[in-house]
């Protein structure tokens, strides 16, 4: 698992570089290839990042992604505050569910797991996964964090 965070952690910082935002990470749309090549699917909500100018290719308060894999800022449909810590977000849940098997916010519907995760905290790693080592679980708990100030600020700053 934590090969295929790093995997996927170099495919954002070359999209994030370029001022792509994917919005839509999950493990679906994770591919390897028979060479183990990672190739990331479905950047059709993808948008470009400009900071310069505000969000306008969708309209405030409209959520676009899976509700098991949104960051709270886009659950809350706050267009202007995606960015890369939003794709870091993303990140750290799959990982999440990778290593325990469950989604971050397990609600029960799709829209209870949206507000859960538009106003709820992630538990920590290790709560679901105790065997996964301290290093780990620290690094992808970071990931998780409900304020974007507190997360890894994009993908290449990673430790």
């Amino acid at each position: 698992v934590v090969h295929h965070g790093i995997a996927l952690l170099e495919v954002l910082e070359r999209a994030h570089a370029a001022g792509i935002v994917h919005r839509d990470l999950k493990p679906e749309n994770l591919f390897f290839t028979t060479r183990q090549e990672l190739k990331v699917l479905d950047f059709g909500i993808a948008r470009l990042r400009d900071a310069t100018v505000k969000a306008t290719t969708t309209q405030m308060g409209t959520m676009l992604g899976t509700p098991g894999y949104l960051a709270p800022e886009q659950a809350l449909g706050n267009v202007n505050d995606i960015d890369a810590r939003t794709d870091v977000w993303a990140t750290g849940a799959t990982l999440f569910t990778l290593l325990t098997g469950r989604p971050v916010h397990q609600g029960r519907s799709a829209q209870e797991s949206l507000v859960f995760a538009a106003t709820r905290p992630a538990p920590p790693l290790k709560q679901y996964a105790p065997h996964v080592p301290d290093h780990v679980a620290l690094v992808i708990d970071r990931a998780l964090r409900f304020r974007r100030e507190e997360r890894w600020p994009n993908a290449a700053d990673r430790v």
